[in-house]
C-alpha cells in the first residue's frame, strides 16, 4: 500500500470537506477549519498543541496556538459552522 498515495487522497478529500463547511468565510477563516479539521484527526484530539504538533509546520507552536484562539473568538466561523 502506498501511504504517500493514501495520504495525499485524504488531505485533498479533507480539504475539499473544509471548504464546504466554510464556503461563506473570509480565507483566513477557512485556512482555520481546514488546519482544525485535519489536526483533530490526525492527532486524535481536541487540544490545541496536540492540534498544532500534527501540523508539522515551521511555525512555532506558540503562534499556532495563538492563531487558533483568535479564530475561535470569531461569532461568524460558529455560525457558518452549525448551519
Amino acid at each position: 500500500m502506498n501511504y504517500s498515495k493514501l495520504a495525499n487522497k485524504l488531505r485533498t478529500k479533507l480539504s475539499k470537506f473544509s471548504g464546504y463547511v466554510s464556503e461563506n468565510l473570509d480565507k483566513t477563516c477557512s485556512r482555520f477549519i481546514n488546519e482544525a479539521i485535519y489536526g483533530i484527526l490526525s492527532s486524535q484530539s481536541v487540544m490545541l498543541t496536540e492540534i498544532g504538533r500534527s501540523l508539522e509546520t515551521e511555525v512555532p507552536l506558540k503562534k499556532i496556538e495563538e492563531r487558533f484562539c483568535r479564530q475561535f473568538k470569531k461569532d461568524e466561523i460558529w455560525g457558518d459552522i452549525h448551519e
